[in-house]
């Protein structure tokens, strides 16, 4: 079964993006950059559903960096959830798909199913795909 990691500060956007995986697939969500990390290593996730706009000592987009310096997480594919301008440094990152809040979550279903199947996408929406 694949996994997917959750990293999202507001729990009931966490909740929101687990039903949006249906089931399908095994889900592990933490709430801060720090925790995040810890649970990557501990269980490499196949995707990543990524807030930028993490509060702490670590933002989304230092999560993704200090992910990426990693060559076992160069493949691991990445959603991010943005509602701010840091969508286009997201995308420099290498991102496979950033989400602008608010999603609409058949959208978001249907873009991390997509993802999941390994199907091409780098692109960035103001919705899901």
């Amino acid at each position: 079964m694949k996994s997917i990691l959750i990293i999202e500060d507001v729990a009931e956007i966490r909740r929101l993006v687990k039903l949006c995986t249906l089931r399908r697939y095994s889900v592990r969500e933490v709430a801060s950059g720090e925790e995040a990390l810890l649970e990557a290593y501990a269980h490499p996730p196949d995707l990543i559903v990524l807030d930028i706009g993490l509060q702490g000592r670590m933002t989304g987009l230092d999560f993704l960096d200090a992910l990426r310096q990693d060559v076992a997480f160069h493949e691991v594919r990445v959603l991010v959830l943005s509602g701010s301008e840091t969508r286009e440094r997201a995308r420099l990152r290498g991102v496979d798909v950033v989400v602008a809040k608010p999603f609409r979550p058949l959208e978001l279903a249907d873009c991390i199913d997509r993802l999941l199947a390994d199907e091409p996408s780098h692109q960035s929406t103001g919705t899901a795909p």
